[in-house]
């Protein structure tokens, strides 16, 4: 029997056609300055790195970057995908006395249909209405942009888009290839956990600091109208265990509200977990108190955006059979700790995953990796398999800096 009343925490609205079609079209209009820009440093370091040169204004500098396809076979369908292929660059300059100044931007590079599939953290949405929404994606987008200080022992400060305080913990299970990170509220709503602050948070700023084998990580979001805050700790114990948590506050936009009603102002989620690495085993627990994610909800008279309160569980073990071949499994659990009369009494989220991956070289890989799902949707239905063979080529270029 459902329960007939619309709880204050979960989050029900209707959402405008003609404000989505918008965001649309301002999303896909042109190729933006900042790829030009980033093409001509691209080229200027390949064009010095040819002929030897050094780079005198700096101590190293790194471009890398990730092509990586796919096969899936879903639904009786074989879709060619990208999964998270990727561009960055890496600058840093040290002063004598060992203080050093650091940049890192990153880019999502969408080389087929701009197909996000199934990769949860290949996202970069980091707005909500836009993650729900856009059906189209330009074909370079941020992932990482920020700028840093290392004051060595005294810890480390850097402002941007940058991996958040909260992933510190939260990212120890989300290294599938393919799947996972989807039962930890790290990509909350759809998005890459941007406007959220547990992602790749955008206009952060965070203090990292290491005391022994303790890891203190505290974060700020400041984006002109609200203020997000978040931290994490760990500690390490006889060098290959080590445990952590972290806390993270969401405090959605304007914007977002006139898509979610019935939010709270505050929403606190917080995470616990145990990693374990050696040199052939790596394996990973973490558990999500009161977690929060929203979902489209198509009814037959209109469309709801419908969110919810989980606990959050993920698993991750990976074995290296030799040192050119792994092996590894793991899980992602939602169970919602709330009901509504829209929703199935059935939903939630529960997949496992097995895989495999093979090194050619240190460049050059591939995988095979299964996602056996017993989820149950919003309106009841089953989830499906997704069985997925991809390669996966990287590269790194390092350039030499100042003598």
């Amino acid at each position: 029997m459902k329960n007939q009343s619309l709880p204050y925490n979960f989050l029900l609205t209707r959402f405008n056609p003609k404000k989505i079609d918008q965001k649309k079209k301002l999303v896909c209009i042109t190729v933006s300055s900042w790829h030009k820009a980033f093409y001509a440093l691209l080229f200027l370091f390949l064009f010095s790195s040819a002929h030897a040169q050094n780079i005198p204004f700096l101590d190293s500098a790194n471009v890398y970057g990730e092509i990586c396809t796919q096969l899936a076979f879903y639904k009786k369908t074989v879709e060619v995908q990208n999964n998270s292929s990727k561009l960055g660059l890496y600058l840093d300059y040290a002063f004598e006395n060992e203080i050093k100044v650091f940049g890192h931007m990153e880019w999502a590079v969408n080389l087929v249909d701009n197909n996000y599939s199934f990769n949860a953290s290949a996202v970069t949405d980091q707005n909500i209405p836009d993650a729900l929404f856009d059906e189209t994606t330009p074909a370079f987008t941020t992932r990482l942009g920020y700028m840093g200080i290392d004051f060595n022992k005294f810890g480390t400060l850097t402002v941007g888009k940058q991996w958040s305080a909260y992933y510190d913990v939260s990212g120890w299970t989300d290294q599938f290839i393919v799947f996972g990170g989807q039962a930890s509220s790290t990509y909350l709503t759809g998005t890459d956990g941007g406007e959220t602050g547990a992602g790749r948070a955008a206009k952060s700023m965070i203090y990292r600091n290491k005391l022994g084998p303790v890891s203190i990580n505290l974060q700020a979001q400041f984006n002109g109208m609200r203020d997000n805050y978040g931290g994490s700790i760990s500690v390490k114990f006889l060098k290959k265990l080590e445990i952590g948590a972290a806390v993270n506050d969401i405090r959605v936009s304007k914007e977002a509200e006139e898509y979610i009603v019935n939010v709270k102002d505050f929403e606190l989620t917080a995470i616990f977990g145990i990693k374990y690495k050696s040199n052939k085993l790596y394996a990973a627990f973490n558990y999500n108190i009161n977690g929060g994610d929203v979902i489209p909800v198509h009814l037959s008279d209109t469309s709801l955006v419908y969110g919810y309160h989980f606990s959050g569980y993920e698993l991750y073990t990976a074995y290296k059979i030799k040192p050119w071949i792994m092996a590894y499994a793991g899980l992602n659990i939602q169970v919602p700790t709330t009901k509504n009369a829209i929703i199935d009494d059935e939903f939630h989220m529960e997949y496992y995953v097995l895989g495999g991956e093979v090194s050619f070289s240190p460049h050059i890989h591939a995988y095979i990796e299964v996602r056996l799902d017993n989820s149950v949707n919003t309106a009841g239905v089953n989830g499906f398999n997704v069985y997925t063979i991809g390669l996966n080529v990287k590269f790194n270029k390092a350039f030499k800096g100042k003598t």
